[in-house]
């Protein structure tokens, strides 16, 4: 069975300088913590 996860962060107060490495580092947090927790997922889109 598949299902999707859907995450919205406010990130409006947020520089733009730090946006783009801050979705770089969610999806390479949420796919370790998905990883370490023997949760398959197919693909972490940003």
């Amino acid at each position: 069975m598949t299902k999707n996860l859907l995450v919205e962060l406010g990130l409006e107060e947020l520089p733009a300088y730090v946006v783009t490495p801050s979705e770089k580092q969610l999806g390479e947090k949420m796919a370790a913590f998905l990883t370490e927790n023997r949760l398959s997922f197919e693909a972490i889109q940003t």
